[in-house]
């Protein structure tokens, strides 16, 4: 035990940075086996995985359970500055992590694309990734207040704990839900809209890869590029629906200026 706390005292911080993107693999991996039911792992994985496990056990959660109950308060105020350093990085890497893994996911099956009733949402790993994070902004947020530390960090937390709120709040609540011809939307903050494919005008992709929906010239609902839409696709190209790329919208733009 007192070489563990050696351990904590001299390399601590390091080990736990390090822990943190094992730690967003391991919670990626259990939310895909529980969603996608994938086969069960090879032997080489799972001792891989539990490697893992054991690493961010030892120096993720025993560092934090340090870092509370155990550590000065020198010891501690230094945490706090490193971790609301990591907390937006580790956020971007894990939402980064995911879109690229969602991207290099399959089409859909021809029978889904025929579908008459589909919902376009975000996934709700990113919201529990977001509300982990916010949870644990506002904690630092708090700590820091009750520790009484410097300005800029109190201000710099809970700037932090704000945007990862909302984005959390966002991502939960916002959705499309397609029934045949009956688009319903709701916002970021839980408003509730119905349209029909028949008023759609176009669709126009932005240079992110977002896709915005239009009735006449107002723009109606915006797909992020992280989202899996090509249902809703689909469905306007059956329906002669123009979809615009980024390259032509921009032509259109120029041509009536």
């Amino acid at each position: 035990m007192q070489f563990l706390i050696s351990l904590y005292d001299s390399f601590g911080v390091y080990l736990f940075i390090i822990g943190i993107p094992m730690l967003f693999e391991i919670i990626s991996v259990i939310y895909q086996h529980i969603k996608h039911r994938k086969n069960a792992m090879v032997f080489l994985e799972k001792c891989k995985l539990l490697i893992k496990v054991v690493f961010v056990g030892i120096f993720v959660l025993g560092y934090l359970l340090f870092m509370l109950f155990m550590a000065d308060t020198q010891s501690r105020a230094t945490f706090i500055k490193i971790g609301g350093s990591i907390i937006p990085i580790a956020s971007v890497i894990g939402v980064l992590g995911y879109i690229i893994y969602k991207k290099n996911q399959k089409q859909k099956s021809n029978k889904e694309s025929l579908s008459k009733y589909y919902l376009i949402e975000s996934e709700k790993y990113l919201c529990w990734l977001f509300s982990f994070f916010g949870a644990c902004s506002i904690g630092l947020f708090i700590y820091s207040i009750y520790t009484h530390e410097e300005l800029w960090v109190i201000i710099f937390l809970s700037i932090i704990s704000a945007v990862m709120s909302i984005a959390a709040l966002s991502i939960g609540l916002w959705k499309i839900e397609v029934n045949d011809m009956e688009i319903i939307y709701r916002s970021t903050f839980g408003r509730t809209r119905k349209y029909n494919f028949k008023d759609i005008t176009k669709g126009v992709y932005k240079k992110s890869g977002a896709f915005r929906v239009y009735i006449g010239d107002k723009r109606i609902f915006t797909f992020d590029d992280n989202m899996e839409f090509s249902l809703f696709i689909e469905q306007m190209n059956r329906l002669h629906i123009p979809v615009w790329s980024y390259e032509f919208s921009v032509k259109m733009k120029n041509k009536s200026k």
